[in-house]
C-alpha cells in the first residue's frame, strides 16, 4: 500500500520542481545551498512582533529574506497542487530571493541530512542548529557563532538547550552526590529570593524546578572552580545567575577571567555583584570598567543594607 503524502509536502515538492525548471534558464542549480555574502542586519523595532525568523535559519534577515520565509510559509499552507498559484507567488521574487527559497526548500525537505559543518545553513531548524552548536568546543567560537543568529531563532535554540538540560538535571537528581546538602541550600536561597518562579517552576521560558537550580549550582561551581561555600556566598547575595543557562554563565565568567584575572573577577566583581554573570560575554572586555564600578556600588549598598538590618533586629 502506497504511503500518502501530506498536501503541504506535495506543494513544497511542486514548488521545488518549478524552481528546478526555472533554474535551467537562469543557471542556478537547485541543489546549491551556498549564497553569496549579503548584508545582514538585526530586526528593527517595527519588526519585533514578526516571528518569521524563529522557525529556521536564513542568512539574510532583512525584509528581503523575511519575504522568502513568508513565501515558504505560504507555499506550505496551500492545499493541493496549485501550480498556477505557486508560479504567481514565485514570480514575485527576485533571482536572489529564489536562490534563498531554493536552499530553504531543499533543507526543509531533508531535515535528517548529514551535518558536515557547524556553520548555520539556510533552512536549518533549531534542533539541527543545536546539534551544530554542540560541535563547537571553544567558548569563543560559540560566542561568535551565536552572534550570527537572529535573536528570535536564538530563543528557539535556547528552548531546545533547556529541554536537554532538564534531562541532564533529572539524571543528576537521581544520583547520591556528596554536595547534596549544599545543592539543597542553593535551592532554598533561590526560593527565598524568587518564590513565584520557584513555585511555578518556570520563569518566562526558563525551567526553574528544584532539579534545574541544583544542576545550575553545580555547573557554576565547576565553571568557576570554586567550592560550595563560595558558590553559596554568591547565591546568598543574589541568585539571579540561577535563571541563566549555565553554559552562558561559564562563557561570561571565562571572559571576565581573561580580561581582569581570576582573583579580581571573583573578589571585585562576582562576589560583590553576582548579577554580573548574566552580562553578554562578548561585551565583557569593552565594559569591564563599568562592570567593576557597578559591582563596587552594588556591593557597598548591599553590605550597608545588611548592616542596617542588623541594627534593627
Amino acid at each position: 500500500m502506497r504511503q500518502r503524502r501530506s498536501p503541504g509536502l506535495l506543494v513544497l515538492a511542486l514548488a521545488l520542481g518549478l524552481f528546478s525548471l526555472h533554474a535551467a534558464f537562469v543557471g542556478v542549480r537547485p541543489n546549491t545551498g551556498a549564497l553569496r555574502e549579503r548584508h545582514v542586519r538585526r530586526a528593527s523595532s517595527d519588526e519585533e512582533e514578526d516571528d518569521s525568523l524563529a522557525e529556521f535559519y536564513i542568512q539574510d534577515v532583512s525584509p528581503v529574506g523575511r519575504q522568502v520565509v513568508k513565501v515558504y510559509r505560504y507555499l506550505k499552507s496551500i492545499k493541493g497542487e496549485q501550480e498556477e498559484e505557486i508560479t504567481k507567488v514565485m514570480d514575485a521574487l527576485d533571482p536572489e530571493q529564489k536562490k534563498m527559497l531554493n536552499s530553504v526548500l531543499v533543507a526543509r525537505q531533508n531535515p535528517d541530512r548529514p551535518i558536515e559543518t557547524p556553520a548555520p545553513e539556510n533552512g536549518d531548524s533549531p534542533e539541527r542548529l543545536y546539534k551544530k552548536l554542540q560541535m563547537l568546543k571553544d567558548d569563543n567560537e560559540v560566542v561568535k557563532w551565536r552572534l550570527g543568529i537572529d535573536p528570535l531563532l536564538l530563543q528557539s535554540i535556547q528552548n531546545v538547550i533547556e529541554k536537554e538540560q532538564m534531562k541532564l538535571a533529572d539524571a543528576e537528581a537521581a544520583k547520591d552526590l556528596d554536595d547534596a546538602s549544599d545543592a539543597a541550600e542553593a535551592w532554598r536561597l533561590f526560593q527565598a529570593q524568587f518564590p513565584k518562579a520557584a513555585e511555578k517552576e518556570i520563569y518566562m521560558t526558563t525551567p526553574c524546578r528544584e532539579a534545574d537550580i541544583k544542576y545550575r549550582f553545580r555547573r557554576m561551581k565547576e565553571a568557576m572552580k570554586v567550592d560550595s561555600a563560595t558558590a553559596l556566598e554568591i547565591l546568598g547575595r543574589d541568585s539571579t545567575p540561577m535563571f541563566v543557562d549555565p553554559d552562558f554563565v561559564r562563557r561570561t565568567w571565562k571572559a571576565m577571567e581573561e580580561v581582569t584575572g581570576r582573583e579580581d573577577a571573583l573578589e571585585n566583581i562576582v562576589l560583590k555583584h553576582p548579577g554580573s554573570l548574566v552580562t553578554q560575554p562578548q561585551n565583557v572586555e569593552a565594559k569591564i570598567n563599568e562592570i567593576k564600578t557597578g559591582a563596587a556600588v552594588i556591593g557597598a549598598f548591599s553590605d550597608m543594607g545588611k548592616s542596617l538590618q542588623g541594627m534593627f533586629r
